[in-house]
């Protein structure tokens, strides 16, 4: 809205203000609208993505899969699936949901198993004189990776058996597109240092950046055309940015 001193205000200037405001509002609308269906498509179609499993140079385990992103965790609360992982992704993200309401925060599930098999010597303990049945003894050690030991008497067997193990999970974007010039892809991996451990099935959500439409309100002063005349005016001018360059 432009209003030149000691000029009247008229009755298209208000149609004029009324119908800009409406076309603001309109574009705005349609805009979120917009980024919203594009983000529901993007989130569905890495819904339908499958896990790449595969082992490094090291023999570590590792798998991959498109991130799933959404602006509102209710899209993750929300969605209805059988896929047991995304159940226990929603499960997880639920309890936390308190903690899950910032750009950038996220919640990853993975599900490893761990197989392993060792041979170890028994050692006997007994003593005629004091036991009345011997005692077996046995231990092991795999890489220090898995390791326990045992105990076996007349009526039972006890085992103490520990797995360790270490993983990392890397977020990041995939160069799409030939030369790399395409948009981005999202992606999330995970690597288990165990060698006797693979990585069954995982998935991760990250709530992505809401990008709002800007509408400017604010005072102006300057000069250029006002109606039919050029000359300096002072006023309150609305804009709706439909180019931005990011330097």
């Amino acid at each position: 809205m432009i209003i030149q001193p000691n000029s009247k205000k008229s009755k298209i200037t208000y149609i004029l203000l009324i119908i800009g405001i409406g076309i603001l509002i309109f574009m705005s609308i349609k805009s979120t609208f917009n980024k919203t269906e594009i983000e529901k498509e993007k989130f569905n179609e890495s819904l339908q993505d499958s896990v790449e499993y595969w082992k490094d140079k090291s023999g570590r385990s590792n798998a991959k899969i498109s991130l799933l992103e959404s602006s509102n965790l209710s899209r993750l609360l929300e969605l209805n699936s059988k896929d047991s992982t995304i159940y226990h992704l929603q499960q997880v993200a639920e309890e936390y949901k308190n903690k899950l309401d910032k750009p950038g925060s996220g919640v990853t599930t993975v599900d490893t198993e761990t197989k392993g098999e060792a041979t170890a010597v028994t050692e006997i303990e007994y003593n005629p004189q004091i036991d009345k049945y011997p005692i077996y003894r046995s231990s092991f050690n795999l890489g220090g990776w898995i390791f326990g030991s045992s105990v076996a008497t007349k009526d039972s067997t006890t085992y103490d058996i520990a797995v360790k193990d270490k993983l990392d999970v890397i977020i990041g974007y995939e160069k799409q597109g030939f030369l790399g010039l395409g948009k981005p892809k999202p992606f999330a991996q995970v690597r288990s240092y165990n060698p006797y451990s693979i990585v069954k099935d995982f998935r991760s959500y990250r709530v992505s950046e809401r990008k709002p439409v800007t509408i400017v309100i604010g005072p102006s002063i300057g000069y250029g055309l006002t109606g039919l005349q050029i000359g300096p005016f002072i006023g309150i001018t609305i804009t709706h940015p439909l180019i931005k360059i990011r330097l």
